[in-house]
């Protein structure tokens, strides 16, 4: 090779690896450890252990790196009660499931309907400028006015029109950009109890601001269409969703209504699992371009962030929760275990980075500072606990 060639190998040459190949499996391996036993495996507890076992000093953007190449992601710890994981609630599920697949409805006759509330956290988010200037402020901040958003999906990937209900009554549907949704106005519950104290008229079954707002959804879907006769809707528990008036207007206009089994609303409903979460990032994500943002700018970006999903994407979200296709079984055992083991796919590649990094410790005798109980590592399996198992596969 000429010396011209082997300069210009010498310059374009990358950069050394922090870590070798074999250690890079060991520190997986840590991750790994620490989440089978419910330890928190923050940014701040990885350079811990790097500090610590490699004498290595970390950045961001390598740690983000790192956890590409080894198939690790950054997870937020899920809301989850013990019910969750009875055998009881399992088997009521796929039953569920069962029944709703048995009425052989079409994708275009399903939809899944719930309510979120959208705030406006933007005044929590620091702002960069000069050092050591500053906004004084009287007092904390707070959440600021809430949204609360009726999302409507349907199984063949369309989304009813947006509908929002506000509490100002200077909130109208013309305010929106895209035509066929609506702003509903309705005061809140203290207002009605106010007004219900000074001698005016007002029936204490309408003072739940949930419960109003879910029959005056339902009554302006039913006059736009977005429901018709011998459609079927899938909604929660949630009470405003079980009232007398709204099961009337259903059953008067021949619309079959199922409630997702107790506490697993989150888990079968695609408006939960998981437009919402998506939904909510994008406003996020754009309210971070309007550092004062008015209520009316606010309400144009969330409408905006409501439309941007495609109909793949909800068809998807349907076929995930088993309610336009799959086995009900597999479908639960697949929900309730999400976020509590890895995909499938990369389980040997885990379980290889464990056993390389148990090999590693016994080796080494090396001791995590940050392990209250060390002892455990030696035990450390990736299969899922018997009892577990148990309640998923009952009749095994």
């Amino acid at each position: 090779m000429s010396p011209q060639a082997c300069a210009i190998r010498k310059k374009n040459r990358g950069h050394n690896r922090a870590l070798p190949v074999e250690e890079d499996t060991i520190a997986a391996g840590w991750f790994i450890s620490r989440c089978l036993r419910r330890l928190p495996t923050t940014s701040e507890h990885a350079r811990l252990f790097f500090s610590s076992a490699f004498n290595l000093h970390i950045k961001p953007a390598w740690l983000t790196r790192f956890a590409a190449r080894n198939h690790l992601s950054v997870r937020r710890g899920r809301g989850c009660k013990f019910s969750e994981f009875l055998s009881k609630s399992f088997q009521d599920a796929v039953q569920f499931l069962t029944k709703l697949q048995s009425l052989r409805k079409e994708p275009r006759e399903i939809l899944a309907l719930d309510k979120t509330t959208v705030y406006n956290d933007i005044t929590r988010l620091g702002q960069w400028g000069p050092k050591g200037s500053g906004t004084l402020k009287r007092k904390a901040p707070e959440r600021g006015p809430k949204d609360v958003v009726f999302t409507a999906l349907v199984a063949d990937g369309r989304q009813a029109p947006f509908f929002v209900v506000e509490d100002n009554p200077g909130f109208t549907s013309a305010m929106l950009q895209t035509p066929g949704g609506r702003v509903e106005y309705l005061p809140s519950t203290k207002k009605l109890a106010k007004h219900a104290c000074s001698g005016q008229k007002c029936s204490s079954d309408h003072l739940g601001h949930g419960a109003r707002g879910a029959v005056a959804w339902l009554d302006w879907a039913l006059k736009e269409g977005v429901l018709e006769s011998g459609d079927m809707l899938l909604t929660d528990n949630e009470k405003c969703w079980t009232g007398a008036e709204f099961k009337s207007m259903l059953e008067e206009n021949d619309i079959t209504h199922l409630c997702f089994p107790p506490l697993l609303g989150h888990l079968m409903n695609p408006c939960d699992n998981s437009f919402h979460s998506s939904y909510k990032l994008k406003i996020q994500q754009k309210l971070l371009n309007f550092p004062s943002v008015t209520r009316e700018q606010k309400l144009r970006i969330i409408e905006e962030s409501y439309y941007d999903c495609g109909e793949s994407n909800i068809q998807a979200l349907f076929k995930h929760c088993g309610i336009t296709e799959g086995n009900p079984v597999k479908t639960m055992r697949r929900l309730l275990t999400e976020g509590v083991h890895p995909a499938a796919q990369f389980t040997h590649l885990h379980a290889h980075q464990l056993d390389e990094y148990k090999k590693w410790v016994a080796v080494t005798e090396y001791r995590d500072p940050q392990d209250p109980a060390p002892e455990q590592l030696e035990h450390l399996t990736l299969q899922r606990s018997k009892r577990l198992a148990s309640r998923l596969h009952p009749s095994e």
